[in-house]
């Protein structure tokens, strides 16, 4: 997916659960990469934030990739609800904290389907393309129950695939 010992910039743009931290770190270091903390903060004027607008508005970045954690909703095209997006230009992702009515973002749920949604979009800004089996981390998911029904590793294809 992304070769091994590459950093993975992690900005936390609001208030992140701990346990989503310690997910997405943890899991990123079990998978040979190098995850790296950053504080970070916005205050969009929009809610849910315009994923693709945010992510244009970053310029070109120096070092890469960066993925971008937030607990507010994201929209994408057509105002239409996402809980992430990649954009390879900018070698970044944004990704927000996928929750159920009435779940707490502090449940280990959440933590791992932000971690299956980092992995997605790391794929993404490495050049995988989605993939129809629905297990896979690679497979386009609109839900958190899609996400749940996810392994948060590459299928068998997308393991031998190169793409």
């Amino acid at each position: 997916m992304i070769s091994a010992k590459t950093s993975v910039h992690l900005h936390l743009l609001d208030v992140i659960p701990a346990v989503v931290v310690a997910e997405v770190t943890d899991g990123l270091k079990a998978r040979g990469l190098d995850p790296e903390l950053h504080d970070g903060s916005f205050d969009p004027e929009a809610d849910p934030v315009p994923a693709l607008r945010f992510l244009e508005g970053l310029g070109p970045q120096q070092t890469r990739p960066h993925v971008y954690l937030t607990s507010r909703s994201l929209s994408g095209a057509g105002a239409r609800p996402v809980m992430g997006h990649a954009n390879r230009d900018r070698d970044a992702a944004i990704i927000s904290l996928p929750q159920r009515p009435g779940e707490s973002r502090f449940d280990a749920r959440v933590a791992d389907r932000v971690l299956k949604l980092v992995v997605h979009e790391l794929g993404r800004l490495a050049g995988r393309a989605h993939c129809d089996d629905l297990r896979c981390v690679m497979s386009h998911a609109d839900t958190p129950s899609e996400l749940d029904a996810q392994a948060a590793s590459l299928c068998a294809i997308c393991s031998d695939d190169h793409r």
